[in-house]
């Protein structure tokens, strides 16, 4: 914005129009660096609080980077995203066998659709909560092409069971596991102690 507004200002007051498309070029590169930085960061807490979140941690109150992400995780609008693509993919499975974008392992899935449109109806029935844990497990499920068993390629393990995994996950009062223990997370480019433990 500010890099079209110098480019127009400097074309209306008379500037050489070689030095004005500089200015406004090296101003463009510089809001699409800070752009790239704050995107790559936000990949970085992102990560970070996945890795925790998807281990069951107790989430401290203090802790703001899993408070953020928790929030994020479990947001109807997530449940929602989500719900729609294991229904996608439950579509494809129902359709006859032909060339599709998605390399899913049609093999291994055939015999668990109706377990996969569960986990689907799960995720949309938004008056039930929803675990910050299950919901990593069912975005990694989802997205990660190179470990999810719903994709070609991916671990040789039992569809049913990484799916099971989620539905268990996802419950409030099931989750996988919870550990008691301190952990170190950054937050705003300082590192802070954030205490995850069982709730008493």
């Amino acid at each position: 914005m500010l890099a079209a507004l110098v480019t127009a200002g400097g074309f209306a007051g008379g500037l050489a129009w070689r030095l004005t498309v500089a200015l406004g070029a090296g101003l463009a590169a510089v809001g699409f660096s800070q752009f790239g930085r704050a995107r790559l960061e936000l990949v970085r807490r992102r990560r970070a609080a996945d890795a925790l979140l998807r281990t069951g941690v107790k989430i401290h109150p203090h802790s703001e980077l899993l408070s953020w992400r928790a929030a994020q995780l479990t947001s109807p609008r997530n449940r929602r995203t989500l719900a729609r693509s294991l229904n996608r993919i439950v579509g494809e499975l129902e359709r006859p066998s032909l060339v599709s974008p998605v390399p899913l392992n049609r093999r291994s899935l055939k015999p668990h659709v109706s377990l996969i449109r569960l986990l689907a109806e799960r995720l949309a029935q938004f008056e039930r909560p929803v675990t910050a844990q299950g919901m990593v497990l069912v975005e990694e499920l989802l997205t990660d092409g190179y470990t999810s068993p719903l994709y070609l390629g991916g671990e040789a393990e039992d569809p049913a069971i990484a799916v099971n995994r989620c539905l268990a996950a996802l419950d409030v009062n099931g989750g996988l596991a919870e550990s008691g223990r301190e952990e170190q997370s950054c937050h705003g480019g300082h590192e802070k102690r954030v205490v995850v433990g069982r709730g008493r």
